[in-house]
Formats: C-alpha cells, sequence, structure tokens
C-alpha cells in the first residue's frame, strides 16, 4: 500500500507498528512539521492484527508512504531488513514507534553520516519526558555490566559533551546510517527476535572499522517500556538473544580487541 515518489529521497524511515498505531500516528505528525520534499519517505510495517491504516496515515504524512503487513508477526531484524530492500534513500534510519520530536535532529545526522570518509552507525540525543538523557549510547554488553546494571542500579545517563561521543553500541530505538554501509554488513541478523539485533550489529561493525557514536543534536524523546522486566515472554526472548550474543564469534572478537585497546575503560557495560 502506498506509493514511491519518482525521485529519490535522502532519508528512508523504517517504522514498525506492533498494535502501536496510535504512536505511529502520533510520530508521523510530528515529522510531519519538518518534512520537506525530496528529504525523506516512510516505510511503515504493521507486524499485527490492526485495521488497514493506509488512508488515515496518508492524511497525516504528506511524503511518499509504503505501507506493508506481515502475513505472521516477525522479529525487529526481519521487519527492518526487508523495509531496507524497499527503501530507496542514501541514508537510512531505523526508529521507534514511540518516539517524539520536539525540532529536526536529521540535519545534524545527515552532515556526520555524509562527510567524506564517514563509516558510521549514529544515534541522536534521546532523552525521557523528565529531560534525562537516555542510555541508548552503551558500552559493551557483558554478564558483569548486566549485574552492575540491574542488581546494583549502575545505569548511567550520560550527556553527550563532545558533538560526537563514541559508543559500542546503539540501541534500536533510533539508528542511522548510510544504507549502502547497511547493505555492506547484511542488516541485522535474523537469528535474533527481538533483542541484541541492535547490539549485534554495531558490534560487526566496529569490527570492521566503522565508527558507532552519538551525535549531538536537537533531542528526540523516548520513554522506555523494559518489557523484559515486566513480562515473561519478553524475558525469555531477551536472555536467549543475550546467550547468542555473547556465543557469537563477532563478540569475542570485539570483547578481545577492546581488552587489548582500552584496558580498565571505565564506561565499558555501561
Amino acid at each position: 500500500m502506498g506509493e514511491h515518489s519518482p525521485v529519490a529521497p535522502l532519508w528512508s524511515l523504517s517504522i514498525v507498528s506492533h498494535g502501536h498505531l496510535v504512536s505511529v500516528r502520533r510520530l508521523l505528525a510530528d515529522l510531519a512539521r519538518f518534512y520537506q520534499p525530496g528529504r525523506f519517505e516512510v516505510v511503515i510495517t504493521i507486524n499485527d492484527s490492526e485495521l488497514d491504516p493506509a488512508d488515515d496515515l496518508t492524511r497525516i504524512w504528506p511524503g511518499p508512504l509504503l505501507i506493508t503487513r506481515n502475513d505472521r508477526p516477525r522479529g525487529f531484524a526481519a521487519n527492518h531488513n526487508s523495509a531496507a530492500q524497499m527503501c530507496r534513500g542514501d541514508l537510512l534510519a531505523i526508529l521507534d514507534s514511540d518516539l517524539s520530536f520536539g525540532a529536526d535532529p536529521f540535519q545534524v545526522l545527515e552532515q556526520h553520516l555524509l562527510s567524506p570518509g564517514s563509516r558510521l552507525i549514529a544515534s541522536p540525543t534521546i532523552v525521557n519526558v523528565r529531560g534525562e538523557v537516555e542510555d541508548n549510547a552503551r558500552g559493551l554488553i557483558t554478564p558483569a555490566a548486566l549485574v552492575r546494571r540491574h542488581v546494583f542500579g549502575g545505569r548511567h545517563r550520560r550527556r553527550v559533551v563532545n558533538d560526537r561521543q563514541p559508543a559500542d553500541w546503539i540501541a534500536g530505538l533510533f539508528i542511522a546510517i548510510t544504507r549502502q554501509d547497511f547493505a555492506q554488513l547484511q542488516g541485522f541478523d535474523e537469528r535474533y527476535f527481538m533483542y541484541c539485533e541492535d547490539a549485534d550489529l554495531s558490534i560487526r561493525a566496529r569490527n570492521l572499522g566503522f565508527e558507532v557514536a552519538a551525535i549531538r543534536t536537537a533531542p528526540v524523546i523516548h520513554e522506555a517500556r523494559r518489557m523484559s522486566a515486566r513480562k515473561l515472554r519478553y524475558f525469555l526472548w531477551h536472555a536467549t538473544s543475550l546467550l547468542k550474543h555473547w556465543t557469537s564469534s563477532a563478540f569475542w572478537k570485539y570483547l578481545l580487541a577492546t581488552k587489548k585497546s582500552r584496558p580498565g575503560n571505565p564506561n565499558q557495560g555501561l
């Protein structure tokens, strides 16, 4: 459903709805406030049994819009990989439906992503509804880090002090990358389901010499749901994905390289 403009846009925005069309409508209304012709297209994947939203969403979003519907629910990786195959923009943004925008962060992101020689996975500044910086730009996930984070309250909210703050990985609520680089990385690993796809993509990219960084931009608002802490099904998905991540060759290659190059790094695992 939906149509593409004959002119390829600069940005392709991939959004998945898991029964969250109310959030998708609000997100599109925010994005429409700084829409420019030729700059954005949106690909929306309906991953749950929802009513056909095409007419409703085309009244909200003024630009190219493509809506696809799954026959059965698919995971984060499969949904965004499929969407990326339909995208035409030079730049790709993976967006969570619970984001909201007060101002345009894309202009700053595109300057970094399109700078000569850049090989970058980027995130804008993310804050919660209280204005606190979220921990979407993170250190390597290790068992020890999880204990510090969830048992001893070791969650740190760090402001992006510099324009470009390195991270080990970027959370999937907002990932920006060139579409060419995403294709080179072969997208997300579909063996993961709902968790760790973002960490795996970032780690594989770091192993190939990419930079992963939080970029100081106009803040984007997100309130984390932390579903794995509240529902058993999500917890099991999360635990299974963590085991896959910790036994992957990409993880161990990066961990060993990190220990050699950054001994005692205080940000590791945050």
